[in-house]
C-alpha cells in the first residue's frame, strides 16, 4: 500500500464509514434546461410560420381553386360573409371570427381574392 493511502486511511480510521457520494443532479437540470429551450424555440418558429402565413396576400392555389384569405385553404362557397364591397369566401366558420376580430389585418388577402375571382368569371380570349 501506497503511504497517501496509509496516510487517508489513518486519518479517517479503520472503521470509520464512508462518506456516500451525493448523486449528481447537474445532468438532469442540463436535460430540463435544454428540453424547455427547445419548446420555447419550437413556440417562437411556429408562430413566425404561421404569422408569415397570414401576412401575404394569399392567391389561387396550383390547381386553380381560390383559397381562403385568412386560413390559406381552398373556400367553400356557402362559408361567406356579405360586406359592401361584395362577398368574402372562407374555408371555414373559425376564419370569418377571426376576419371579423381585425378585417384590417387581412384586406390585402380580400383584394387578392377578388382579383382572382374576377379573373376566373371573364371569358378567355
Amino acid at each position: 500500500m501506497s503511504r497517501r493511502r496509509k496516510r487517508i486511511r489513518n486519518r479517517r480510521g479503520r472503521n470509520s464509514p464512508v462518506k456516500p457520494k451525493r448523486p449528481n443532479n447537474s445532468r438532469w437540470l442540463v436535460l430540463l434546461l435544454g428540453l424547455a429551450l427547445v419548446g420555447i424555440v419550437s413556440a417562437y418558429w411556429w408562430q413566425g410560420a404561421s404569422m408569415q402565413a397570414q401576412d401575404g396576400p394569399v392567391r389561387l392555389s396550383t390547381v386553380g381553386e381560390i383559397l381562403c384569405p385568412v386560413g390559406g385553404m381552398p373556400i367553400k362557397q356557402d362559408v361567406l360573409i356579405q360586406t359592401p364591397e361584395g362577398p368574402i369566401y372562407f374555408c371555414c366558420q373559425h376564419c370569418i371570427d377571426r376576419y371579423n376580430a381585425e378585417p384590417l389585418a387581412f384586406q390585402d388577402a380580400v383584394e387578392a381574392q377578388r382579383r382572382s375571382m374576377s379573373a376566373d368569371s371573364e371569358p378567355a380570349n
